[in-house]
């Protein structure tokens, strides 16, 4: 990473490596100098190993006398602590056996800048009650100002082009509080949205957008690297019961403003100020918002403030695809509805956040499925024009009910609402894939992805649709992209590449892979053990090697039926892959894909195979 000081973000949480302060969604942890100094070297080199000699020389200089091997492991463990992670299962920080520790979660680096249109300035806090006017008249006189020479600069410049694709960056927090982050982006995301609902441009995703938050890179290049043409770069600024956000409009080309205004509104009136912002973008771009779309103003009379503010806090922190950051998210979901009953976006939340927790293994399907179902159908009874519902209905009438044509009718009716919205098309494709249609499965995740390009579940999937799709060096090309833009994925992944492998004959590759996946893993014994059944008795005894691992790590009655019922069918044991298929028929197995997966080829003229498609309603 560029620099060595500076402001670094991983997840829910925030470090300032000058400062020393380690923050989660804007609250200062305790953290001692000892510990902090070893994440912050960690930091400065995400996805690298930093050998324990570079530790010993940073944290205890020639010369000093102390139990190094114990020091060490004490302040990693309290830096774990802090952050909630583990040794044996880490999303932060992972020891690499014999040689140090490496930081395998996303960092970016936040380097605030000065933003380009001329903000209204708070006076400080401090003022004392007599001087308020006084601070709302500076407020008006500034956003005048900063309107009318924003409008006298561009009035000779033509105001609407033709825009293919758009992509918003994060607003700029001038409040100056980290704490207010979550608002900002916040703002950022429900832009996007409103900005998605239109057809004819193509809206790229607040959270690949949010990769170049307080980035340096100049706009030519961040739309080289987001597909977009024209870009929107602004301010948000909440004070007291007002709120203000002031855009600006760039051709990603040449780098010229195209348009710039200010927009300003109560803090009751957020939704109508997040449409007048979207529909003034809307119209230089020459795109509108459907007329018969439902607007955000509709959403401002009915929706408690506080519970706006808990949302956004909450997807704030669902955003960060990590296990704490999922679980804060529900939470303040949960705190939102409870604070308004109505809200109808909060409860699509709660869906969206159970069928994740679900599908990361961090909930039981049996508890969160039926939660996740309530939730969506309460946010449809509330408001049947939010795409976020119908898309997570959509999930669980697929996935959880095997109401196939149901769940396609709501995947359809979310992109028709919102046709830019990235998870829809990434949810569609799953469903396209579990009922057979293949190349549309993989046309479906193709458009995710032009829409999120730095997602990293949607990274995954396209790998995975494309290797379904039997385009298998284009499969191993993508995952080796994902494992390189996200290393923390890399035993999954490579052990992906080692299935690709065995289907294509590459048998040593294979081995090879699997082989540095259960390394990462820390099972360096299972590497070798698999390494020497292969060397020893070929590629079945390395499959029957692997089965026995897969059996003998987990607790009885948890084995993964869907991945043994691969391995046997690879292996040529219909009977055991079948009987394994059952088990995970039995349990709802989400993950199945049997009309999809290539290992279930061999499976598929066998009378008990098509007995379980049926019971699955995948044919008559």
């Amino acid at each position: 990473m560029p620099g060595q000081n500076g402001i670094v973000r991983f997840g829910s949480y925030e470090a300032d490596l000058s400062a020393n302060e380690l923050r989660r969604n804007g609250v200062k942890l305790k953290l001692q100098s000892q510990p902090f100094r070893v994440l912050a070297m960690l930091l400065r080199r995400p996805g690298q190993i930093v050998t324990r000699e570079e530790l010993q020389q940073e944290l205890w200089p020639s010369g000093t006398f102390v139990d190094f091997e114990q020091g060490l492991a004490t302040a990693v463990n309290k830096a774990r602590d802090t952050l909630g992670d583990s040794s044996a299962n880490p999303r932060f920080i992972e020891t690499v056996p014999r040689c140090g520790y490496r930081f395998i979660a996303p960092v970016t680096r936040v380097l605030p800048e000065p933003p380009s249109l001329p903000p209204v300035l708070p006076l400080p806090a401090t003022l004392p009650p007599r001087n308020r006017s006084i601070r709302i008249w500076v407020l008006a006189a500034g956003a005048a100002l900063a309107s009318l020479v924003l409008v006298g600069w561009l009035a000779s410049k033509p105001h609407a082009r033709q825009v293919q694709s758009l992509a918003v960056l994060p607003l700029y927090n001038l409040s100056g509080d980290p704490a207010q982050e979550y608002f900002a982006d916040g703002m950022t995301d429900e832009l996007v949205a409103d900005l998605g609902r239109i057809s004819q441009v193509r809206v790229i995703s607040s959270s690949s957008a949010a990769r170049y938050k307080g980035t340096r890179k100049a706009i030519p290049e961040i739309a080289r690297e987001l597909g977009a043409d024209a870009i929107v770069k602004g301010t948000v600024l909440r004070s007291g019961q007002r709120i203000r956000i002031t855009a600006e409009l760039i051709d990603a080309e040449s780098e010229k403003p195209l348009w710039a205004r200010s927009f300003e509104r109560d803090l009751g009136d957020v939704f109508a100020l997040q449409d007048d912002v979207a529909r003034a973008i809307g119209g230089q771009i020459r795109a509108k918002l459907p007329p018969n779309a439902p607007t955000t103003t509709a959403r401002a009379s009915v929706v408690d403030p506080r519970a706006h503010d808990l949302y956004l806090q909450g997807r704030y922190s669902w955003r960060q695809r990590t296990s704490e950051g999922e679980q804060a998210g529900l939470e303040y979901f949960l705190q939102a509805v409870a604070q308004d009953p109505n809200y109808a976006h909060a409860y699509a939340g709660i869906a969206d956040s159970y069928i994740v927790l679900a599908a990361h293994g961090r909930v039981p399907d049996a508890e969160a499925f039926p939660k996740a179902r309530e939730a969506a159908r309460m946010a449809l009874r509330l408001d049947d024009d939010l795409a976020e519902a119908h898309a997570s209905l959509g999930w669980i009438k697929a996935f959880v009910d095997w109401d196939w044509p149901g769940s396609g009718e709501e995947f359809r009716r979310a992109i028709d609402l919102q046709p830019n919205y990235a998870t829809a098309h990434h949810w569609y494709s799953h469903y396209l894939a579990e009922v057979g249609r293949l190349d549309a499965s993989l046309a479906e995740i193709q458009k995710a992805h032009r829409l999120d390009p730095f997602e990293v579940n949607i990274d995954i999937w396209l790998g995975r649709s494309l290797y379904y799709a039997g385009r298998y060096d284009e499969a191993i090309a993508q995952i080796e992209k994902t494992v390189e833009l996200y290393p923390h994925t890399a035993p999954a992944e490579l052990d992906e590449i080692s299935t690709i492998l065995g289907r294509q004959g590459k048998l040593n590759a294979a081995v090879q892979r699997k082989s540095q996946s259960l390394i990462l893993s820390n099972e360096p014994r299972w590497a070798e053990t698999l390494r020497e059944a292969y060397a020893s008795m070929g590629y079945s005894g390395y499959l029957k090697k692997r089965i026995e691992y897969v059996i003998s790590t987990r607790p009885q009655g948890s084995e993964p039926a869907t991945a043994l019922a691969k391995l046997y069918a690879t292996l040529g044991n219909k009977d055991a892959a079948l009987g394994w298929l059952e088990r995970a028929v039995a349990q709802r197995d989400v993950w199945l894909y049997l009309k999809a997966d290539p290992a279930f080829d061999s499976l598929r003229l066998d009378p008990r195979f098509q007995s379980i498609e049926h019971r699955m309603r995948l044919s008559p």
